[in-house]
């Protein structure tokens, strides 16, 4: 039989939770309690609290005298939790926890909140196209003199009111010529016999009545149901429900970029649905049978593959909590308790003294009355709240990089040259360079596992190096950013970003993640630690949430996922190009001609965002065994075949153009030295459209393929670098100032 682990003393159990109880401030003085009721296992809140279910499950307060309030200081609630993952399984272990998730099924996403307006508040917010006048217990609508005062409505609706003359209704929509959807629903009119008819023949553009779809129906009524305006940004449309019988080509001709369509509940016949909609990768609809086998994924099921796509919703993510190498989940007590900036409780992860397991425990901060509802902040590491300036500051103004003069090379021959990486030393062919063995005895020093931070000595001994002061503002992944926007602003040629250490952006990202979301558009992030490479704690979410979560443990930025990437052979792809910084001023800016393409293993889809090896490109680390083997030429050729409008050297010019404008802003910054030459692998991907976008510029790249592919590589590198003044090797291209 084996013996229960011995109890943890206070002192050791509380020093080892100091920083946290510092992190989440909970009371040092209240620890001692704490500790008393988990060696206790006093799991007491079913004394003190209930779950309201009527609407949206929510915590209250219920004392059992309904009288005595909760006070700041007076107690701590103990709960469980019931799932728990490491970060790299979350995903596959709550797609496994079918029972959890039927457990949990009421906590999977938040109630809507109705907002109540008065009529009169109705009325004074009516933009002049869309009017709602719901549940106002009218029974009459003339004296309110509708088509008066807004001629040009385009949605009206009059749910859950008393009208009972269809005449008033008629006699109002006659003087409304624009009208293009409505909704009587909850009203006696509604049931009038004969009134459905009435309508559609008094309103001939008249594409939606109540919630269904019209004979009439076009592109007005899809991007109703998108939320959005222009139909090129929609990435996901839902129009479950809406009585549709045919599909309507014409309809759906500028939703170029609809990814993901939901039209079940309509008796419609999808078969023909990829040559209406040819961007389209996962339908949601009644007769999968029907549905183009083209399609990636089918009800959320990628059958090829044998993937079912199960997302954990935001609400969820918003009570997930890290607590040592997992991430763990609160039971329905913890699940009741919503987020607010205006916390009356606040609520950290511990261990138990007695046998190491996790418990979330919450405690007042505020007074709390009998039948107050219980919030906390769910996200109390980061600072949420934090208001959105209206403008972002004025670019700052470019220095030119022009120069009289050419860049300087040195004439000695041979260069005596350190390297510290073997397969660089073991292709450097060159005449003009000598390898020796210590970097002291060196003209020209090439590090790759090393930074160099004595620059003044660098300058004063003139060696040549393999890397440029301040080049951190290419680099890090943050810092290319705000370089880069700190002088040309919003630029297309990088994704949308946010730097989630300063509370500024963390709001500006909610803010921006929610416009997306109403809006119909893909709100999928891309997030990446600050500080690594070949895709090391970089993940694909479309939950703000998870995103949020994640920037509670460490400093991270996010940036929005293209979701309207060009793709090759059906899969996502970048292409790393090798660039050759060897002069600052005049900037004097190289690219080698060989890329190298990388592709995704599987069809891209705008699903499944946990699926390493759909949205991710770099197989080499994380799934060596699934690199897919192409080269530049098999690229180029398999390009022409798929994109017979436009020729791949035209894309390749956008490519030099984006790679000239990010160094002309890193230029701004970087200190200019005749010693300090650099290579840089820039990634970058390409939308459907043909825009190029910087992912990232790396410091010294990882070049075995490129060793291996190119046997002239290194020798070109530093003869372009180091020797060649002008520049003659035809394996690289100038890319121009203008």
């Amino acid at each position: 039989m084996t013996a229960a682990p011995e109890t943890v003393p206070f002192d050791k159990w509380f020093e080892a939770h100091a920083e946290s109880f510092t992190s989440y401030q909970y009371p040092h003085e209240m620890a001692q309690m704490l500790y008393d009721k988990l060696v206790h296992q006093a799991f007491d809140c079913g004394n003190y609290f209930s779950i309201d279910t009527s609407i949206d499950p929510t915590l209250l307060y219920t004392p059992a005298d309904q009288t005595t309030p909760l006070t700041p200081g007076c107690n701590v609630f103990i709960t469980d939790h019931c799932f728990a993952a490491k970060p790299k399984d979350i995903y596959s272990e709550w797609k496994n926890q079918t029972q959890l998730r039927e457990r949990l099924a009421a906590f999977m996403e938040y109630g809507e909140a109705a907002q109540e307006l008065t009529l009169e508040q109705i009325l004074q917010k009516c933009d002049g196209k869309t009017l709602e006048i719901e549940f106002q217990e009218l029974e009459s609508i003339a004296p309110l003199e509708i088509a008066t005062k807004f001629p040009h409505l385009e949605v009206l609706s009059l749910i859950g009111n008393n009208i009972s003359n269809p005449a008033e209704i008629l006699g109002l929509l006659a003087q409304l010529p624009d009208l293009k959807a409505l909704w009587i629903g909850s009203n006696p009119v509604a049931e009038a016999e004969g009134i459905d008819k009435s309508i559609l023949d008094l309103c001939p553009k008249l594409e939606i009545l109540n919630a269904k779809f019209t004979k009439n129906w076009g592109e007005w009524a899809l991007l109703y149901y998108a939320h959005n305006k222009n139909p090129a940004l929609v990435a996901n449309l839902k129009i479950s429900g809406r009585g549709i019988t045919e599909l309507k080509p014409e309809a759906f001709k500028n939703f170029k970029n609809l990814s993901v369509l939901d039209i079940t509940n309509n008796e419609v016949d999808v078969s023909k649905i990829k040559e209406i909609i040819p961007s389209l990768t996962s339908l949601y609809c009644d007769n999968k049978e029907q549905a183009p086998q083209s399609l990636q994924f089918i009800n959320g099921a990628d059958e090829k593959e044998n993937v079912v796509s199960i997302p954990i919703p935001d609400r969820i993510w918003d009570h997930i909590q890290a607590v040592g190498e997992y991430w763990c989940l609160g039971d329905e007590i913890a699940l009741s308790i919503h987020h607010s900036l205006e916390p009356n409780v606040a609520q950290m992860p511990v261990r138990s003294p007695l046998n190491g397991q996790s418990y979330f425990v919450f405690w007042p901060v505020a007074v709390i009355n009998p039948f107050d509802e219980i919030k906390a902040d769910l996200f109390p590491l980061i600072p949420l709240g934090a208001e959105v300036p209206a403008e972002r500051p004025p670019l700052t103004p470019m220095k030119s990089l022009k120069s009289k003069f050419h860049s300087s090379v040195i004439s000695k021959r041979p260069i005596k040259t350190y390297i510290d990486m073997d397969i660089f030393r073991e292709h450097l062919h060159s005449d003009k360079f000598q390898l020796v063995d210590i970097p002291e005895e060196a003209d020209l020093i090439w590090y790759t596992f090393k930074n160099f931070d004595d620059w003044k000595h660098i300058y004063e001994s003139k060696i040549l190096v393999d890397q440029i002061e301040g080049e951190e503002c290419l680099t890090a992944k943050d810092y290319l950013y705000e370089t880069c926007t700190q002088y040309m602003g919003q630029v297309p040629w990088l994704p949308e970003t946010f730097i989630l250490t300063e509370p500024e952006e963390i709001a500006r990202f909610v803010q921006r993640n929610e416009e997306l979301k109403k809006s119909g558009q893909s709100h999928v992030w891309i997030l990446k630690a600050f500080q690594t490479a070949r895709a090391n704690l970089m993940i694909c979410t479309d939950s703000a949430s998870e995103v949020l979560r994640h920037a509670s443990i460490g400093p991270r930025l996010v940036q929005r996922y293209l979701w309207n990437p060009l793709n090759i052979y059906g899969r996502k792809f970048d292409l790393r190009f090798i660039v050759l910084l060897k002069s600052v001023k005049p900037m004097e800016l190289y690219a080698y001609k060989v890329f190298w393409p990388r592709l995704a293993p599987k069809e891209w889809a705008l699903e499944d965002f946990d699926d390493y090896e759909r949205h991710f490109t770099v197989m080499n680390y994380r799934a060596p065994g699934k690199v897919t083997p192409k080269t530049w030429v098999d690229f180029v050729q398999q390009f022409a075949v798929e994109n017979p409008n436009i020729t791949w050297e035209e894309v390749l010019n956008r490519c030099y153009i984006a790679m000239r404008d990010m160094f002309m802003c890193g230029c701004q910054k970087l200190v200019a030295s005749p010693y300090s030459k650099a290579m840089y692998g820039i990634d970058l991907m390409i939308t459907n459209d043909y825009q190029p976008v910087i992912l990232e510029c790396n410091f010294q790249p990882d070049c075995h393929r490129a060793c291996n592919l190119c046997p002239t590589f290194v020798d070109d590198v530093f003869e372009v670098l180091y020797t060649d003044q002008p520049v003659t090797n035809d394996k690289v291209v100038f890319i121009p100032l203008d």
